[in-house]
């Protein structure tokens, strides 16, 4: 799950889904996860991308807070292969 808590100053960062790791097939439309906003989905079955960010005033501080809850996340604490992941990696 992502969950955007703050977004400040921000162009981009557009969330997009899809069913290949080459990014042929989307699925839904992209979406910009504004703050509160939040995705769930099952990583080992999708491939989750997000676009460039950038700032919108090159004045002020840009800012883009987001919580991810991932589980199991024994992968990513040792560098275990991910038995359930039916993508690969790109």
């Amino acid at each position: 799950m992502l969950l955007c808590i703050e977004r400040t100053n921000v162009h981009g960062a557009a969330n997009s889904f899809f069913s290949d790791l080459e990014g042929n097939n989307r699925l839904g439309d992209t979406r910009l996860l504004e703050e509160k906003d939040l995705v769930y989905f099952h990583d080992n079955e999708i491939y989750h991308h997000v676009s460039p960010a950038s700032q919108i005033d090159q004045s002020a501080w840009m800012r883009r807070s987001m919580m991810l809850i991932h589980s199991p996340a024994e992968t990513l604490v040792d560098g275990r292969l991910n038995d359930s992941n039916k993508l690969s990696s790109n």
